[in-house]
């Protein structure tokens, strides 16, 4: 399933000398958040205008003099002086109301807001922090977004239940369910915190899939031995094979870096090709430019011509991308039986 994804967003946050300070920037290190304990329940936090420090010439010193200024018992009355300009709001939140920012705004995993700042207890109501507590067997739910239909989250779990009768110990933590995330993104696995983050998607099987798929992770990540992983690896680069797909002049090809081109030539190894579209940011390549691909392995390529390539005995195109991938897409289709014969059968023989 190409549109499962490991990552939800990129941040970085510096936690500061002075104990209860974090400073949240984002994946350049643009300062986005600074958050200040005052007590168990009472946190001071300011919204940085980043647009301000990428603009301004001297953007590494004006962080380094942000951290400075930051770094005491109590916010200094310089920052209203010298950041004046760089600083959208400054706010008082409650635990709860703090959570949901940095879960929402800065991408923090709800586990690790948890790690970080303490446990929150959530009645079944929500909270002034928009998040509500769900427990349901050895699962801990966290609702996100205003998702308060426990009934419908418990049948989905019941049904990924269901399937994982012969996994039940993959069945349990801390499960982050979100009504929105980033484009083409279903949902990711963190291995250091062992949690989950799942889109909501209501009466939908995509949701129990997907949800699959993640406890294939935790199973590769936790539960699996080196013996296995060993055998698995094994079959991936059989699948894979050494070979690329060959490509006939006009093909359009879709790469997994969402770069879309048109062959000139396939000169084996390489590809002469015309660039229909490039990736956001990408400034060096530009539509209508002629460019030669040294090679072009197969896991480079999503689509050609709007098909996916032949997958050579693989579960789908997405298994493509890792070993990790492989894997999980595998043990995902081997729980919905929709395994071919012949990888269930070496399936069933490594487990």
């Amino acid at each position: 399933m190409k549109i499962v994804g490991k990552v939800i967003k990129s941040y970085r946050y510096y936690t500061l000398k002075t104990e209860g300070l974090k400073l949240y920037c984002d994946a350049r290190g643009t300062p986005e958040y600074y958050v200040k304990k005052e007590s168990d329940n009472d946190y001071t936090v300011i919204k940085f205008n980043k647009k301000w420090f990428t603009t301004n010439k001297f953007k590494i010193q004006l962080i380094n003099d942000l951290i400075y200024t930051l770094d005491s018992k109590r916010l200094s009355p310089r920052i209203n002086i010298d950041f004046r300009d760089g600083i959208d709001w400054k706010k008082d939140m409650s635990r709860s109301e703090l959570a949901s920012l940095l879960t929402e705004k800065v991408g923090v995993p709800f586990v690790t807001f948890e790690k970080e700042f303490g446990e929150l207890f959530l009645d079944d109501g929500g909270n002034g922090g928009g998040i509500k507590e769900l427990k349901f067997k050895n699962w801990r739910i966290i609702l996100k977004d205003g998702l308060y239909d426990n009934s419908e989250t418990i049948e989905l779990l019941e049904e990924v239940e269901r399937y994982c009768r012969r996994f039940k110990k993959l069945c349990y933590g801390i499960v982050e369910v979100k009504k929105s995330m980033p484009a083409n993104v279903l949902a990711d696995y963190s291995v250091n915190t062992d949690a989950l983050r799942v889109k909501y998607k209501r009466a939908s099987n995509e949701f129990v899939l997907t949800f699959l798929h993640e406890l294939g992770h935790r199973y590769w990540y936790k539960f699996a031995d080196n013996e296995q992983k060993r055998e698995v690896r094994q079959k991936y680069f059989e699948l894979m094979g050494k070979g690329r797909p060959f490509f006939k002049a006009g093909d359009v090809i879709e790469l997994n870096s969402s770069m879309v081109i048109k062959v000139v030539a396939d000169n084996k190894p390489s590809v002469r090709a015309e660039i229909l579209a490039t990736p956001p940011r990408v400034r060096k390549l530009k539509e209508g430019m002629l460019v030669t691909f040294p090679t072009l392995p197969r896991e480079y390529v999503r689509t050609i011509n709007g098909e996916e390539i032949q997958n050579e005995g693989l579960p789908s195109a997405y298994s493509r991308k890792s070993v990790e991938e492989f894997f999980a897409e595998v043990f995902s289709f081997y729980l919905t039986g929709k395994l071919s014969k012949e990888i269930k059968s070496w399936f069933d023989s490594i487990l």
